[in-house]
């Protein structure tokens, strides 16, 4: 074994005890390792958060974990997109907010779309100024996130306020 230049000699008894060296630098010897290069992988800074990858460069085949934060609380990660030299690579969503991808041969490159929630409310028009505006200052001050919590998809603005809505609004306010 070589450490910083110096050659150790392990044999068999001393293999049985374990021992800590801190080097500076270590040279894995020829012919043995990974073969493979590492990947670079570029991140693109979205415009209301930031987004990072786990490890910042990969081999061919290694995992990579990449975490998305939102700017504020009232944004969602809508999606995550990771390319690769030979086209999309497929990133899976993880049970922790994290996503994860199988690094491909190359370098990638990943971004991550950061919405607004008020702009994902298929039922709540733009355009009608009496409800639209007062839904979107509820929605940044954290008051409500819609009726669908999971996709951020409907705030149903013409269904009638439930009790519990209600306190929950009060709470929230």
């Amino acid at each position: 074994l070589k450490l910083n230049g110096q050659t150790v000699e392990v044999n068999s008894v001393d293999a049985a005890v374990p021992f800590v060296y801190t080097a500076s630098s270590v040279t894995p010897p020829s012919g043995g390792g990974s073969s493979g290069t590492s990947g670079n992988i570029t991140v693109t800074k979205p415009a209301n958060g930031t987004v990072t990858t786990t490890p910042s460069s990969a081999k061919e085949g290694d995992k990579v974990t990449v975490t998305v934060k939102p700017d504020a609380p009232y944004y969602i990660v809508t999606g995550v997109t990771v390319k690769g030299t030979n086209g999309t690579v497929t990133a899976t969503k993880n049970a922790d907010g994290t996503y994860s991808f199988t690094m491909p041969k190359g370098s990638v490159s990943v971004s991550a779309t950061i919405s607004h929630i008020y702009n994902l409310f298929k039922d709540v028009p733009t355009d009608i100024a009496e409800y639209g505006t007062a839904i979107k200052w509820a929605v940044e001050k954290g008051i409500t996130l819609g009726t669908d919590t999971v996709a951020y998809s409907t705030f149903s603005p013409y269904n009638p306020c439930t009790r519990a809505q209600m306190v929950v609004f009060l709470y929230r306010a």
